[in-house]
């Protein structure tokens, strides 16, 4: 199901980030900063997988492992999934090109792990390439 209609991206309030490893250094959504309360909404930025050594682009499992359950939200949390990878690493902070996933492994991601409402879209403040859920109590 999609929340908006084509095109309109959901404005968060407020955004809490959601990633492991050291902070991004990227532009928050929306314009916003980024709130420490744990009633915002979320928005994840995910980490490059590595596989044999090499650092690529995470699969769906890994993206799923990354997100924040639903049952751990209030019901109705926005969770937004930005398309540019972290990494834990320095040097591939540094060093490795820009790397984005997909939309749709990042739907796929968000459904699979029990988001309802799904969605994406690009943040015209930032450009950020977004894909959203929305965490619904059963």
């Amino acid at each position: 199901m999609i929340a908006f209609p084509d095109g309109v991206v959901p404005s968060p309030k407020a955004l809490r980030l959601v990633c492991r490893g050291a902070r991004p250094s990227l532009k928050v959504p929306f314009g916003l900063t980024w709130s420490t309360d744990e009633t915002a909404d979320v928005a994840v930025v995910l980490q490059r997988a590595s596989v044999g050594g090499e650092a690529g682009e995470p699969m769906v499992s890994e993206i799923r492992e990354q997100l924040p359950r639903p049952e751990s939200l209030a019901n109705g949390t926005l969770v937004l999934v930005l398309a540019d990878l972290g990494s834990q690493n320095p040097i591939l902070r540094i060093l490795a090109p820009k790397a984005r996933v997909g939309r749709a492994a990042r739907a796929t991601a968000l459904l699979a792990a029990g988001y309802t409402e799904l969605g994406g879209g690009v943040d015209r403040k930032t450009g950020h390439d977004l894909v959203w859920g929305t965490a619904r109590r059963r």
